[in-house]
């Protein structure tokens, strides 16, 4: 958390908190943190700097707003956010080291103190980030995501703003997700009442350019709500363009973007992007939730999958720096440049041309010179002239001793280990097709079954067969909600069972 850190992550540096007279809360002590200076306000709350007496670290603490303490709900995911995080401790979520109630009531929150900036800040200055960037943030992301949703806990506002990246030693930036729950948004009627619109905009707390349809209407939000926000965010990340504006003269600006969240169709990114990315995005943009990507396990993948295409095309792109070199070099080799063959010609002139004078002033020789002797002639005697050879001495016979052979006892050892069973076969019959938990951990068994079989084979087709088939599998397990969804299933695992095993 730096000083352009806030409760809303803005990105134009820290907000001055507009108060009459000085800020109560400056100096006091708060949960054994004593507040130095304030950093920045957001619509849910006020965000300080505050340090460790003993320690002499630096923290950031959060607090409601005052107008909001009266607020039995907000206080309420105030405080179940502070006790969920709590307990999470990840690399890419901040961390929450204390929480409790002022003097007033209000609820507070002591975090982790980060230094850099915000996503949202890294897109103004920048604009679209490369490829190879972005998928990495994104996976970052992600995984803090999944860390979370691990413990059914929602972010509600997912957005570039809430994206802290956070300076590690090194130079290094690290995701850090901020702010979960905070944004409550209440249902809105935007079927074309525009006369909700005042009340639509008083209900929903932060920003609308990122909410899922269903968040928009109160439909209530879940897990695929944040995917569909990442989604979002991840198109602003790869074109630097949000995915949806309202027109600069709409008089309820607001209301025509959760027009366009719920029925506008979300454009595709182009082919300056590789199909695979461009038909993930447009798969998280769907409006009905069903139809997105059931997990965030399965997303991840699929990026993992396109960023190692991409570094094994590039490899195979990319020409070696050796062949250059000895491509470049061989040429010079065979013939030299043309500024040094000028003066070898003249000085082969120079030569021939005193040969000549000196061979002219000395007149005919009494002898003729040989330029050349002839190489000599040699005739292959014949037959008969040849002597004969002398013959060799007889080969002495060598006696070769008789060897005894001994009897050599071998010592008894125990016998070898016997080999380690192999992985039980998946087996046919599953539970009766009824979605509950004894079916659920039955199936999850399954998989972990022939997970133990591709382990086994050590191959790396079966294990990439596995790794492929088992995210896909393992968002159905916890999505499933019917008969012929669970039937589905248990198809798609028997299937899999009979790949392994060839």
């Amino acid at each position: 958390m730096s000083a352009r850190m806030s409760d809303r992550g803005e990105s134009q540096g820290p907000q001055q908190l507009v108060v009459l007279g000085p800020d109560p809360l400056v100096g006091r002590e708060v949960g054994g943190y004593v507040i130095e200076v304030p950093l920045g306000e957001g619509g849910m709350g006020l965000v300080y700097q505050a340090r460790h007496p003993f320690l002499g670290r630096r923290f950031a603490i959060k607090v409601l707003r005052p107008e909001l303490a009266t607020d039995k709900q907000l206080s309420a995911n105030f405080v179940r956010e502070a006790q969920t995080l709590s307990g999470l401790k990840h690399p890419h979520i901040i961390d929450i080291v204390g929480f409790g109630p002022l003097d007033d009531q209000r609820q507070f929150m002591v975090m982790e103190f980060l230094d850099g900036r915000t996503l949202e800040a890294e897109l103004h200055e920048y604009g679209a980030l490369p490829l190879h960037r972005a998928l990495s943030l994104a996976e970052e992301i992600l995984d803090g995501l999944e860390a979370a949703h691990s413990i059914d806990v929602i972010h509600r506002d997912l957005k570039p703003s809430n994206v802290f990246l956070a300076k590690v030693s090194g130079g290094k930036q690290v995701v850090k997700l901020l702010d979960f729950g905070l944004a409550k948004l209440a249902p809105a009627a935007l079927a074309g009442d525009k006369n909700s619109a005042a009340s639509a905009r008083s209900a929903i707390a932060g920003t609308p350019d990122y909410i899922a349809p269903e968040q928009a209407i109160g439909e209530g939000v879940s897990k695929l709500s944040d995917l569909y926000s990442f989604g979002v965010m991840f198109y602003e990340v790869l074109t630097g363009k949000k995915l949806f504006a309202a027109d600069e003269a709409s008089l309820d600006p607001i209301h025509e973007l959760l027009q366009q969240h719920l029925h506008k169709r979300a454009p595709r990114l182009g082919e300056a992007f590789p199909a695979d990315l461009d038909l993930l995005v447009s798969e998280l943009l769907e409006k009905d939730p069903k139809n997105r990507p059931q997990g965030v396990q399965y997303v991840r993948q699929r990026l993992r999958r396109l960023t190692r295409d991409m570094q094994r095309e590039l490899t195979q792109q990319r020409p070696n720096p050796m062949l250059l070199q000895t491509a470049e070099i061989l040429p010079r080799l065979a013939s030299p440049p043309r500024a040094m063959r000028w003066p070898v010609v003249v000085a082969a002139l120079v030569l021939l041309a005193g040969a000549a004078t000196a061979w002219w002033a000395a007149g005919e020789p009494e002898q003729p010179v040989v330029v050349a002797a002839a190489p000599p002639v040699v005739v292959a005697p014949k037959p008969e002239e040849l002597e004969p050879l002398a013959r060799l001495p007889p080969v002495p016979k060598i006696e070769v001793p008789k060897i005894e052979v001994q009897k050599i006892e071998v010592e008894k050892r125990d016998p070898l280990p016997e080999p380690a069973p192999a992985p039980k076969k998946v087996s046919a019959a599953l539970p009766e097709c009824e979605v509950n938990d004894r079916w659920r951990t039955a199936v999850r068994g399954h998989l972990q079954e022939l997970q133990q079989r591709a382990a086994s084979k050590g191959t790396a087709a079966a294990w990439t067969r596995f790794e492929d088939a088992e995210g896909p599998l393992t968002a159905s397990i916890a999505s499933a909600e019917s008969g012929v969804d669970c039937a589905a299933v248990e198809r798609r695992i028997q299937q899999l069972a009979k790949e392994l095993a060839r």
